[in-house]
C-alpha cells in the first residue's frame, strides 16, 4: 500500500494532467496538489526569471 501512496503523492505535485471538451472548446488542465503548487509558485517568484520593474507613470509591472 505505501507504494502506492508514493506513487499518488509523485503524481499529485506533478500535477494530471486532463481534457475538458465543451462545444468546439477544449480546455487543457492540470490537477495538482495545492502545497505542491504553492511551493513551485513561491519557488518561481523568488527566480532571476520574475522581475518586478518601475515604470515611468509610477505603476509596477512584473514579467515572467
Amino acid at each position: 500500500m505505501p507504494e502506492k501512496q508514493t506513487r499518488l503523492t509523485l503524481a499529485m505535485e506533478s500535477g494530471i494532467p486532463f481534457v475538458l471538451k465543451a462545444g468546439k472548446a477544449r480546455y487543457t488542465c492540470r490537477l495538482q496538489d495545492r502545497s505542491s503548487y504553492q511551493r513551485a509558485k513561491a519557488q518561481r517568484a523568488s527566480s532571476s526569471d520574475s522581475i518586478n520593474t518601475e515604470s515611468t507613470d509610477g505603476n509596477s509591472t512584473s514579467s515572467h
